[in-house]
């Protein structure tokens, strides 16, 4: 079975991750082709989520490891 890349009801509509919006570096304002400037957590009802732009979060390895989890 096909696994899905996101849950749709994981992600919150924000600019940031919407299909029409391009990121402006060095700032925290994002270009949209249908409204102009934007900040990057606004969003409009044009807003259409964009999987690629997803930020994924980073996991926290837990430090409390032994030799035997480095032995063969």
């Amino acid at each position: 079975m096909r696994q899905k890349l996101y849950n749709k009801k994981d992600h919150t509509p924000q600019c940031a991750t919407c299909v029409h919006a391009r990121v402006i570096d060095g700032d925290a304002d994002v270009l949209c082709v249908r409204e102009g400037v934007v900040g990057e957590s606004d969003v409009c009802r044009r807003y259409e989520y964009d999987p690629l732009k997803r930020k994924p979060t980073k996991h926290r390895l837990s430090g409390d490891f032994s030799a035997e989890d480095f032995s063969l």
